[in-house]
């Protein structure tokens, strides 16, 4: 997090030595004695001079100037707080003000057209007189076009108490110029700019900084809003000359809280929407804050109930979000929410970041916690969210619902949703909705912890799909550190809803952080509804996921979903293939889809172990060309593979013209298993349709599954066969050993073309290898 050096205001004052001194003694608008007469006398007296007050009035009084006072136009401090019985504000007590400029009669309260003027201890309300045309300072309390000026301590909107309403007509203070300074690092300098017509501070320029005020609240921190914005910010050069906005109470304004429309500028460690003590809202009737610029940073702020938390415009690129609190209270353990946490229309914005500190809690919310959409003429692409908790409280440990969806992304652009490195995941967890809801596509979803607390052991469910995708993407990557943690989410851990060539990969989807243990989705861990051509899994090192203990299916294919790829998952177990893990359906279950293929040639690292389901290991209840070969399947507590009806169904000989899921195509018989040193022999023949190749596979069991039909748990080998024009085919295969008294079994494959294969049958009635 970028750190800022804070310079408090009151050091100008104690540093400053004056060449003269003018004090006013009287509340007239003219003569001696006069505020008049002694800004005249200062602007025409050369160097710094002080204007002092001693009109001694107990109660405070007001000066109502008949016409606009004169321009500041030499370096002057005005100071109220010279006044006998005023006082600085405390942690404990409001500042105690004893004089007020009255601008009823006037364009503004005070204009200072000077550099290294400074303004203290003055109530300056009610600026609402006729203005010149051409004037820029249009009824503001303070108007100042100048450079490194203070303002600190007055109170700028309201009557001597900082309670009730008196605004002036334009912005509290309007700041042109570089380098000033409005408020301060101690209590004692800080403004109360409340109630104003237009915005509370409206500044331009590069370097200047507003810090340490109350806007828009009232002396006691009861609303009391500006108009429009608290803080409107335009210009900003680079980092190192930009605008701070720091340590602010910035709440109850009309507009936004603020709106920076510039680069390079920083908001910091402010109380955003809420009461001074950062426990209740006072929320801003616009957003918290507004990004219309690039490289602003956002860093440490407790920003809550506002329209949306953080908003980046399309015009805003490059900017920084960092750990802030969004839609909570200051200590992240309560709900104080926003409409929107983030909302993300620009480009390469990072909100978060993988260090210590970088990533915000998005929590409370009454909508999204963040969303991201293309703007109606672009693309919102390059965006980061990078180690947020998304929908916890603080520690990561218990829930704190955003309302809606924990990240919605409807942009077409490529934006991570977390990353590999160490860090850059987020937690997501305890929303209302889906987890991560994505309606655009090129979303890579990468490192995330979604439905379980921030350590993942423990279950913190989204209400919906932990991540539902409705369009192209990535969800997590065979990388070290890409993969995501699904589990506990009320339905499915993954659903890819009509989507085409997503790659799920990497994951653990139903268990904990470690893998060994269940916490469950409570749909199926993947669904694949309509969606097309899905990779889930791989054969390269780190992309078979981990999908177990899920309340449905491991893997649940419907809606007509085709041609996808399922290769190199542990369904059921954990990665080892050595626990059971079971999801309580099956294992994978075509409900509806064609040309799907689950598994490969049966090579280390394309199988999947498909163990331990509640169904089968695989049930196909509609669709055809779904094939399934070289995989390890056993112990579920169905058959291995189930083409509905459900139990083994007999084959109906050549030419195999049934109808049913995967055309219920025949399996093979075996008749002979002979085991030598070196190859088991089998024996085997299969009646299906005429002049036709299949792929037929062997596998070997401990033991037959209690149907006498299947599992596979290890593959032995395969061989291609033609039947003849009567659906025959029949071969004696050498296969990979087994020991004597295993149990082989057999499937065939339709091989269609090349090397695409089709429909597979279930598996064979078991022999006992001799």
């Amino acid at each position: 997090m970028a750190a800022v050096l804070l310079v408090a205001a009151s050091g100008a004052l104690a540093a400053t030595v004056w060449v003269s001194t003018f004090t006013v003694t009287n509340t007239s608008d003219s003569g001696a004695g006069s505020l008049r007469q002694a800004i005249r006398d200062a602007n025409g007296h050369q160097g710094k001079d002080r204007i002092t007050f001693g009109v001694f009035n107990v109660g405070g009084y007001a000066i109502t100037p008949v016409t606009d006072l004169p321009e500041i136009t030499d370096p002057v401090t005005i100071d109220g707080y010279s006044e006998p019985g005023a006082q600085r504000a405390t942690a404990q007590a409001p500042a105690i003000l004893k004089v007020a400029i009255d601008g009823a009669n006037t364009s503004w309260g005070l204009s200072v057209r000077t550099d290294g003027a400074e303004i203290y201890g003055l109530v300056i309300y009610q600026a609402s007189g006729p203005v010149a045309d051409g004037e820029v300072c249009v009824n503001d309390g303070i108007c100042v076009v100048g450079d490194n000026n203070v303002i600190a301590g007055n109170y700028i909107g309201v009557d001597h108490a900082g309670l009730f309403p008196i605004p002036n007509r334009g912005e509290g203070i309007e700041l042109t110029g570089d380098g000033n300074i409005i408020g301060g690092a101690s209590v004692g300098d800080r403004n109360l700019i409340s109630a104003n017509d237009n915005d509370g501070v409206d500044l331009a320029g590069v370097g200047n900084r507003v810090e340490g005020n109350w806007i828009g609240i009232d002396a006691i921190g009861g609303t009391l809003g500006n108009g429009q914005d608290g803080v409107s910010v335009s210009g900003g050069a680079k980092v190192a000359d930009g605008n701070v906005i720091a340590g602010n109470v910035i709440s109850g304004n009309l507009g936004d809280a603020v709106s920076v429309d510039g680069d390079d500028n920083t908001v910091l460690d402010n109380l955003i929407g809420t009461n001074a003590a950062g426990n209740a809202g006072i929320g801003n009737g616009g957003d918290g804050v507004a990004l219309f610029g690039d490289r602003n940073q956002v860093d440490g702020n407790v920003i809550a109930g506002n329209d949306v938390g953080v908003s980046i415009n399309e015009l805003g690129s490059a900017n920084t979000v960092r750990g802030n609190k969004i839609g909570t209270n200051a200590a992240g353990n309560a709900q104080l929410p926003n409409d929107t946490g983030v909302y993300i229309e620009g480009s390469e914005n990072t909100i978060g970041g993988p260090g210590v500190g970088e990533g915000n809690l998005i929590s409370g919310n009454n909508d999204d916690g963040i969303e991201i959409e293309d703007p109606n003429d672009g693309t919102a692409t390059g965006n980061r969210l990078l180690g947020n908790l998304i929908g916890t409280r603080l520690n990561g440990a218990m829930a704190l619902s955003n309302g809606d969806n924990g990240v919605q992304v409807n942009a077409e652009g490529e934006n991570w949703v977390g990353g590999s490195q160490p860090g850059a995941g987020n937690v997501i967890s305890a929303n209302a909705n889906d987890g991560i809801s994505v309606w655009g596509g090129n979303t890579r979803i990468e490192g995330n912890r979604i439905g379980t607390n921030a350590a993942g052991t423990a279950a913190l469910g989204n209400l919906d799909d932990g991540v539902h995708l409705r369009n192209t993407g990535w969800v997590g990557g065979s990388q070290p550190g890409a993969g995501n943690l699904i589990s506990a989410n009320t339905a499915a851990g993954i659903y890819l809803s009509g989507t085409t060539g997503v790659q799920v990969l990497g994951n653990k989807i139903g268990t904990n952080a470690a893998g060994v243990a269940g916490l469950g989705n409570g749909g199926a861990g993947i669904l694949l509804g309509g969606a097309d051509t899905s990779l889930v899994g791989g054969a390269e090192p780190g992309a078979g996921n981990v999908i177990s203990a899920n309340a449905g299916d491991g893997v649940a294919i419907d809606f007509g979903a085709a041609g996808n790829q399922i290769l190199g998952n542990a369904i059921g177990t954990n990665a080892n293939g050595t626990m059971n893990l079971a999801n309580a359906g099956s294992g994978i279950r075509v409900y509806s889809g064609d040309g799907n293929r689950i598994g490969t040639d049966g090579a280390s690292g394309r199988m999947n172990t498909i163990a331990h389901n509640g169904g089968d290991g695989v049930t196909i209840d509609a669709g055809t060309n779904n094939a399934v070969t070289g995989n390890s399947i056993f112990d579920n507590a169905g058959l291995g593979i189930d083409l509905i009806p459900v139990n083994v169904t007999a084959n109906d000989g050549a030419p195999d013209s049934d109808a049913g899921p995967n055309d219920l195509q025949n399996h093979p018989v075996i008749f002979t298993a002979v085991t030598t040193p070196v190859a088991t022999t089998i024996t085997w023949s299969v009646d299906t349709m005429p002049l036709t190749q299949y792929r037929v596979e062997f596998f070997a069991n401990g033991a037959c599954d209690g149907s006498g039909h299947g599992e596979g748990r290890k593959f032995l080998g395969a061989t291609l066969a033609t039947t003849d024009a009567n659906g025959k085919a029949a071969g004696i295969t050498q296969t990979a050993n087994t020991f004597a008294g295993a149990s082989v079994v057999a499937t065939a494959t339709l091989v269609p073309g090349g090397t695409v294969l089709g429909s597979t049958s279930e598996f064979s009635a078991c022999l006992l290898v001799q």
